[in-house]
């Protein structure tokens, strides 16, 4: 297991002394995390699990290109780009379907403290996920337990995968809260175009998005005075 640093917050009413909620989620009522890059550096993992498949359907690893898109896009999107037959797609992805993604949780690495900072978000605000994952994101929720933070959660198997905007409406519906009063938090540019399709508010995460954007999901918990 990671050993995480603990960030040492003190206990006060719905927040923690010292510390008080981003201005840039002031307004809102209702907080989605993008899975991979937000809550988890999932690169190896991921580029782990699609080399795996296309070995086992008798194809070549990943060029550069192809693994850096591997970290956000979902499994048929990747396939989509990978090969210009229908048939191979389709039988890469039987294959995909098959292999079990948790062999390649071990590569993951949680980017913040979820239980110094979750808990107290969760005390403010409604807490999901929207991820372009498929079968594997309720594995993750399971493997790490994030079900003690997050309430709710849309995967490819639910929904149109990201710059669709309908993961992050499926959300709203959900918690009845209008996406006025919702931000997402994404890392890539089909995050952030998923979140003006929807009409949410939306924060980079680690400053590959421009606009908006903090550092690490823990840097919305700011300091006072």
């Amino acid at each position: 297991m990671i050993d995480i640093p603990k960030m040492g917050f003190g206990k006060r009413g719905n927040g923690m002394p010292g510390y008080d909620f981003h201005p840039l989620i002031q307004k809102a009522r209702l907080l989605v995390f993008d899975c991979d890059g937000v809550l988890f550096d999932s690169s190896q993992s991921n580029i782990a699990f699609f080399n795996h498949c296309l070995e086992l359907g008798g194809y070549g690893p990943l060029n550069h290109g192809m693994a850096e898109k591997a970290v956000y896009m979902s499994v048929g999107q990747l396939l989509e780009e990978l090969f210009n037959d229908a048939r191979d797609r389709e039988r890469l992805y039987t294959i995909s379907q098959s292999v079990r993604f948790e062999e390649f949780f071990d590569s993951m690495r949680p980017l913040f403290d979820f239980e110094s900072v979750l808990p107290i978000l969760g005390s403010r605000y409604r807490l999901a996920v929207a991820s372009n994952r498929s079968a594997s994101l309720g594995l993750l929720f399971e493997h790490f337990a994030l079900e003690r933070y997050f309430s709710f959660r849309v995967s490819a198997l639910d929904a149109p995968p990201k710059p669709d905007p309908e993961m992050l409406l499926r959300c709203c519906a959900h918690f009845g809260v209008s996406p006025s009063e919702t931000v997402y938090l994404g890392d890539s540019a089909a995050d952030s175009l998923a979140a003006a399709g929807a009409g949410t508010g939306f924060i980079g995460i680690g400053g590959r998005v421009s606009g908006p954007a903090v550092g690490s999901p823990a840097d919305l918990l700011v300091r006072s005075g």
